[in-house]
């Protein structure tokens, strides 16, 4: 009877990710969890900036200062262990990052770094462990995630 060796993939579509400290998800895999890099390819392929326009008494319109979007072709794979498991994480396709300012009162304002992803995709030989370590992301970061589909791959050992 032959060996079989069995990986697990969680395909995420559309995530949003969002922090005050960190630009990338990646950079943040990397801090938290030790994760390290083992293939980046990034390249910018446009960058535009929304303008705002706002009525004042002096003039029909002022420009306010516009919010400017960065969108890059990524392909970077990490791998890292989470519970004693390793899981390699792809980060492909388009990533849109932009910076907002949020404003609570006229003195306290914030800084937000948001990152869309087009598709990040885990992959492991425990489909556990990959849940798990998604959960505790969810935890840790406001992250939003449009879709979800898992994959399961069974292969013979040589």
């Amino acid at each position: 009877m032959a060996d079989y060796e069995e990986t697990v993939v969680l395909v995420l579509r559309d995530v949003i990710f969002r922090n005050m400290e960190i630009k990338f998800l990646s950079e943040f895999l990397i801090k938290k969890y030790g994760f390290r890099i083992e293939e980046d390819k990034i390249k910018e392929t446009t960058k535009t900036k929304d303008v705002i326009f706002e009525e004042s008494k002096d003039f029909c319109s002022d420009l306010e200062q516009g919010k400017e979007t960065q969108k890059y072709s990524t392909n970077k794979i990490l791998a890292g262990t989470f519970s004693d498991v390793e899981i390699k994480i792809y980060l492909m396709g388009e990533l849109a990052q932009r910076e907002d300012i949020v404003e609570v009162s006229e003195k306290e304002k914030y800084k937000v770094y948001n990152s869309k992803y087009q598709l990040i995709k885990a992959a492991s030989k425990s489909g556990y462990a990959i849940s798990k370590f998604l959960e505790q992301l969810m935890m840790d970061l406001s992250i939003e995630i449009k879709n979800k589909e898992w994959f399961f791959h069974r292969s013979k050992n040589a």
